[in-house]
C-alpha cells in the first residue's frame, strides 16, 4: 500500500489515520495477528523465565523447609526477576516496537508483509537513541501523571506520536520530543480528534482475547501512519526546516 495519499491529506481530516490503520489491517489481517502473537509469546516467555529464576532461588529453602533460606532466596531472586522485567520494559519493548515500525513501513511501500518475525528484525543503527528516547518519554509520562493525570496524558500522546521520528530519522531523543511537541501544539485539534477516534478502539481490543492479538501492531500502525501523515515522506527534520503554516 502506497503512502503517497497520506502526504497529501490535510491535517483538518481527523479520520484519515483511523481509516488508513483499518485499511492496512484489512490488507494483511494474518500478518497483524502473527505480529501480535509474537508480542504475546515474547511477554509470556519473559514472565515464565523471570518467575522460574525466582523459583530456583527459593527452591533450596523450600527443600530444606528453612524459612531463613526462603527469605534470602526470595530477596536474591528479586534481582534477576526485576532485572528481566526492567530490561524488557526499558529496552526490549521499544526495540520490538521500532522493528515493527520498520516492517510496517516496508509493507506499506511495497516490501514484505509483516509477520511473526517483524518484531525481531532489528532497529538498524538507532538502538541507543530509541532506548534513550523511550526511557526519557516514560519519565515524562510518570512525572506528568503526578499532576492530576492531564499532563501525563499529554506526555503520552506526544511521546507516542514522536517515537517514529527517532526510529526513522537521525534525530536525538530530545529533538524527537521537541518536534513531536511542536507538531502537537500547532495541530492540537487534529491530534485530539485522532486520539478520540482511536482510544475506544484500543480499549475494546485490550478487553477481548482476540483483540489482544491486534493491539500491539495496531498501535505501531497508528504511530507510523500519524507520523507520515504529519511530516510526509521526508520526515520531521526536513519538515521543520521548511515554512510553517500560520
Amino acid at each position: 500500500m502506497s503512502e503517497a495519499p497520506l502526504v497529501e491529506a490535510p491535517l483538518s481530516d481527523m479520520t484519515i489515520v483511523a481509516r488508513e490503520v483499518f485499511a492496512d489491517l484489512k490488507s494483511n489481517v494474518v500478518g497483524y495477528a502473527l505480529a501480535g502473537t509474537a508480542y504475546l509469546v515474547a511477554t509470556t516467555l519473559l514472565v515464565v523465565v523471570a518467575i522460574g529464576l525466582m523459583g530456583l532461588c527459593i527452591a533450596p529453602g523450600l527443600v530444606k523447609q528453612d524459612e531463613t533460606l526462603i527469605v534470602i532466596g526470595a530477596v536474591v531472586g528479586m534481582i534477576p526477576y526485576m532485572g528481566l522485567i526492567f530490561a524488557f520494559v526499558w529496552i526490549g519493548f521499544p526495540l520490538m516496537s521500532a522493528s515493527l515500525l520498520r516492517a510496517l513501513h516496508a509493507q506499506r511501500t511495497g516490501g514484505d508483509a509483516i509477520g511473526f518475525g517483524s518484531l525481531f528484525a532489528g532497529s538498524g543503527d538507532r538502538t541507543w537513541p530509541i532506548v534513550l528516547f523511550y526511557i526519557l518519554s516514560q519519565m515524562l509520562i510518570m512525572v506528568g501523571g503526578v499532576f492530576f493525570y492531564i499532563p501525563g496524558l499529554i506526555a503520552f500522546a506526544v511521546t507516542t506520536f514522536a517515537f517514529p521520528i527517532v526510529v526513522f530519522e537521525d534525530a536525538t531523543p530530545v529533538q524527537a520530543l521537541q518536534l513531536g511537541w511542536d507538531h502537537v501544539r500547532r495541530n492540537a485539534a487534529w491530534h485530539a480528534g485522532v486520539w478520540i477516534l482511536l482510544v475506544p478502539l484500543f480499549v475494546a481490543l485490550e478487553i477481548t482475547v482476540i483483540g489482544l492479538l491486534f493491539a500491539f501492531p495496531l498501535l505501531a500502525a497508528y504511530q507510523l501512519i500519524a507520523y507520515r501523515t504529519a511530516f510526509g515522506p521526508n520526515g520531521a527534520l526536513t519538515a521543520s526546516a521548511g515554512p510553517r503554516p500560520a
